[in-house]
């Protein structure tokens, strides 16, 4: 017996030794095989390649105004290497791909899956159906909160058989500094949606949308209604109806200058005209969110004859409701594809206000982003500058380097990069590029970043090329007169040419 058990474990040993043996020659196998296969799908880049390249976009560059300041990355998102590059080191104004950067960060930061939460407080002891004391709105930076969120809260309130509120509205928006407009930033932009306030009780994106249409004959005033319907912006209506072969234009314009939320409607609407809608910006728009609550209190027939004002949340209070927000996700990619500035300002203060334990700020909210370029990315910030999220700003200076290489981090962090990619605008698809790369197919294939300011146009993100592999690329513009139309028509160009572009040919 001990004879057949010595036996078994010397054919056990033997069995294993040739099992590691054979898995050990596999492995080999298995390497060498990628290694033909990455040699055949993946060659180095020869110089007559990158000649060839060179030469199509230098030829497309020299067709728009050769003063311009071009700075240009392209890198092949699976071996690392640079197809193309020209002033690649050179600081740009980047305007709106300084969002690349804001919604990266938030995304490692906050996570994919981080909720705002908008909370209803009082102080009051409440006696059958009535509430003796205040209600508080607290607001948290939440980017997407809505009429249709208020709403929500005010349905719990009537749900807690609340009928009457002796007492205030109270808006406390101390999640964030008091700073509304951030570093940089022109004073001139006027009452537009694209430069709403910054604040931490942000409702509708803190505009009002403002919408004309002509009388029913000549001569009427035109009829103007506004949503969310408010007294909190007043309307001066001066416009009439008019034929449709008189020169006179419509103007809506709020009296940004004074910062008076009262706007004014002049000029003349055509008769057979359609509506006309204006998303304008509303001033302290906390106010305007309490006075939005106010009136859908009284619309649920909740009996209420306070004020409205602005303070800090009292110690002593009870929780009403809490409205809690959609993923972070969703928010990024309305910021993205769309845009929209408010978003990023909101993101970098509540970035600030969750890594500082304090109010969020442009301070410590840039701060944080930086630390996570230097730490996470591995970008050098002393080589660049970002001032706000948004790109609004005109102190902000970043390479094409720079952005090619936080693209790169991205694609390499599976934690965020569905959420990034999915919010990146598509070629002739969707956002701010559904009316660009209307010409070759295969720019449908392209996810990125739009930016404009005056002077300023800039695209960066991720295309396919010919042979399905995946480049990071950075168009920077800046220093140009007129139309960005001709600079953004030459970006499509670079990127059609760099969607043919082939390893093969």
């Amino acid at each position: 017996c001990a004879e057949v058990q010595t036996t078994q474990r010397k054919v056990s040993y033997l069995l294993t030794s040739d099992m590691r043996l054979f898995l050990l020659l596999a492995a080999f196998q298995l390497f060498f095989a990628c290694a033909y296969r990455s040699a055949i799908y993946y060659p180095r880049i020869t110089g007559t390649q990158t000649s060839g390249l060179s030469d199509r976009i230098e030829e497309a560059v020299g067709e728009v105004d050769s003063n311009v300041n071009l700075g240009i990355k392209v890198v092949s998102v699976m071996t690392g290497e640079v197809i193309y590059e020209d002033n690649a080191n050179h600081l740009f104004t980047p305007a709106s791909n300084v969002k690349l950067f804001t919604a990266a960060a938030a995304l490692h930061i906050l996570g994919p899956s981080y909720r705002f939460h908008t909370r209803m407080y009082t102080d009051s002891t409440r006696t059958g159906d009535v509430l003796e004391g205040n209600l508080y709105l607290v607001g948290s930076g939440d980017p997407d909160f809505s009429q249709a969120d208020l709403e929500e809260m005010v349905d719990d309130v009537l749900d807690l058989g609340i009928r009457q509120i002796r007492g205030d509205i109270i808006v406390d928006n101390t999640a964030f500094d008091s700073d509304p407009w951030g570093p940089g930033w022109m004073w001139d932009e006027g009452p537009w949606w694209y430069f709403a306030p910054v604040d931490a009780m942000t409702f509708n994106d803190n505009c009002v949308t403002i919408t004309v249409s002509p009388g029913d004959q000549n001569g009427d005033s035109a009829v103007v209604t506004l949503d969310p319907p408010t007294d909190y912006v007043q309307v001066r209506v001066a416009a009439v109806t008019a034929e449709r072969d008189s020169v006179a234009g419509l103007e809506v314009n709020r009296r940004w200058k004074t910062k008076e939320n009262i706007v004014d409607i002049t000029g003349e609407i055509h008769t057979d005209e359609e509506a006309r809608s204006f998303v304008l910006s509303v001033e302290r728009p906390a106010l305007y969110a309490g006075s939005i609550l106010r009136d859908l209190l009284k619309k649920a027939g909740i009996e209420f004859r306070g004020g409205i004002s602005q303070d800090t949340l009292s110690s002593d209070t009870l929780l009403v409701t809490t409205f809690t927000s959609r993923p972070l996700s969703l928010s990024i990619r309305n910021f993205l594809k769309i845009s929209d500035n408010l978003t990023g300002e909101l993101l970098i203060k509540k970035m600030g206000s969750v890594t500082h334990d304090a109010a969020g700020s442009w301070g410590n909210g840039l701060m944080t982003v930086k630390t996570f370029m230097q730490d996470e990315v591995g970008i050098d910030t002393t080589k660049l500058t970002q001032a706000d999220g948004s790109g609004v700003s005109r102190y902000n200076l970043v390479s094409a380097s720079h952005i090619v290489q936080l693209l790169l981090w991205v694609n390499g962090n599976f934690q965020i990069s569905p959420e990034f990619f999915s919010a990146l605008p598509i070629g002739r698809t969707d956002g701010t590029l559904r009316n660009r790369m209307l010409t070759v197919g295969t720019q449908a294939t392209a996810r990125a970043k739009t930016g404009t300011l005056k002077g300023v146009s800039s695209l960066s993100g991720y295309l396919t090329s010919e042979d399905n592999e995946m480049l990071a690329f950075s168009i920077l513009m800046n220093g140009y007169v007129g139309t960005t139309a001709p600079y953004r028509k030459l970006q499509d160009r670079i990127v059609s040419i760099l969607s043919d572009f082939s390893r093969f040919r």
